[in-house]
């Protein structure tokens, strides 16, 4: 098995990134949204403001703990090459562009707690889903599909719902650095969503 070295540069940028985030999350829990600034995030971490935004865009990114979701060679030829059927392949490559980046698993309960009570994480969370949604359409486009481009992007936001509904139903698996269990959480909710297709017919 090839194991991926990381580099020092990337062991510091994510560590900076880490150190940014908990400062996020402890500043918000302490003070609230809204009295939370950046300044006050990068001050905390022990970093420059500018050096906060070459880590995240806005405030929001980093109470989330989010990056702009990647789509990797590696998850496309997986895409590509996978044997499952047409909605499982969709709904598995959402999940590992969306995981791309997410927020790091020992902060989830923490993140979702706040994303209840505060409607701009709320939103920023909706607006990570619609740019994972833009990539998997960008994915499609180029693969060879049968099916019209409504389809394929009723396809897409189904995929996505089909994980929103695994984050609300198994949060314990949403949270939990057992990447297997989040997996099989998301197979079952696929299972449950093509069941009831089924009985719609």
């Amino acid at each position: 098995m090839q194991t991926h070295v990381i580099g020092a540069r990337e062991r510091q940028r994510r560590l900076i990134s880490g150190e940014l985030h908990e400062a996020a999350l402890s500043l918000v829990e302490e003070h609230g949204f809204s009295e939370t600034t950046v300044d006050d995030i990068a001050a905390r971490a022990g970093v420059a403001r500018r050096t906060f935004f070459n880590h995240y865009a806005v405030k929001e990114d980093a109470v989330l703990g989010m990056t702009v979701p990647q789509v990797t060679d590696e998850a496309v030829e997986t895409f590509r090459t996978s044997a499952a059927d047409e909605f499982t392949r969709i709904v598995r490559l959402f999940h590992t562009v969306m995981s791309t980046g997410t927020g790091p698993t020992h902060t989830y309960a923490r993140r979702r707690a706040l994303a209840s009570v505060h409607p701009e994480l709320r939103r920023r969370i909706l607006d990570y889903v619609m740019g994972t949604e833009r990539r998997i359409r960008e994915v499609l486009c180029c693969a060879d599909q049968t099916h019209s481009s409504a389809t394929s992007e009723a396809l897409v936001m189904l995929a996505g719902t089909v994980l929103r509904y695994t984050f609300a139903r198994h949060p314990e698996a949403a949270g939990s650095p057992d990447q297997t269990l989040l997996d099989d959480a998301v197979a079952r909710a696929t299972e449950t969503f093509r069941t009831a297709m089924e009985e719609l017919r």
